[in-house]
């Protein structure tokens, strides 16, 4: 379980890049866009920006004090995900939600990075804990 702040397409692909080279088996995401206006001008660039991840969550946009912008959401950039990069990129409209798909996807040896510039970091302790529950019944 890893948190980074990045929040726009070229950090994404640089830490997305290195966990890669860390070896780990597969690198699942949860992110959370930042600002309705970003996401809209950069909507191109985070569709291709995942390439290096096998699965994506995104959630709900992070406004940071923004007016939503009409079709600038979480679902709209999770179907550009899948459209442009044909990655496995699934909206999910809560953090429980996403936790909940994050866990019970990775498995051993798997990297499970948080994304974003908003307060998408609280999932690290929830992820954590189920995780380790999900170990305590596989070696029951």
């Amino acid at each position: 379980m890893i948190d980074d702040y990045g929040h726009h397409p070229t950090e994404i692909k640089a830490t997305l890049s290195a966990a890669r080279q860390c070896g780990f088996r597969k690198v699942h995401v949860i992110f959370q866009p930042h600002r309705y206006s970003r996401t809209q001008a950069l909507m191109e660039e985070f569709a291709t920006a995942f390439g290096d991840a096998e699965t994506i969550w995104v959630l709900d946009v992070y406004p940071a004090s923004e007016a939503p912008i009409e079709g600038v959401t979480g679902e709209v950039l999770a179907e550009r995900i899948r459209q442009q990069s044909g990655k496995d990129a699934k909206y999910q409209g809560s953090f429980s939600e996403a936790a909940h798909a994050a866990v019970a996807a990775a498995e051993e040896g798997d990297m499970i990075l948080t994304l974003g510039a908003g307060n998408v970091s609280q999932l690290g302790a929830s992820i954590l804990e189920k995780l380790q529950a999900k170990e305590a019944v596989a070696s029951e």
